[in-house]
């Protein structure tokens, strides 16, 4: 699981993704909800998954290149599919 301060409907082509509520939230401050995101990171190919599949809500092939960044934090280069943000 991953946390990110975007909402699913304000996802532009990258997100940023934090390995800890507490690391997403110390990145935004207070004011601004964490959402949980169903997917890893799959470190060998430098890919995001999803953490399960749902073929009637989102192709279940779906993975996005990713950024990996010195403070942990993790930048997917497209949308997630909304169905993985779990809250």
């Amino acid at each position: 699981m991953l946390y990110t301060p975007t909402r699913p409907a304000d996802q532009g082509d990258r997100v940023r993704l934090y390995p800890s509520p507490a690391a997403a939230r110390a990145e935004v401050g207070a004011d601004r909800p964490i959402y949980e995101v169903a997917v890893r990171l799959e470190g060998r190919q430098r890919r995001i998954v999803p953490l399960w599949t749902q073929p009637q809500a989102f192709d279940p092939t779906w993975t996005t290149p990713a950024q990996i960044h010195a403070d942990g934090s993790i930048t997917a280069r497209a949308p997630i599919p909304g169905p993985l943000f779990v809250n």
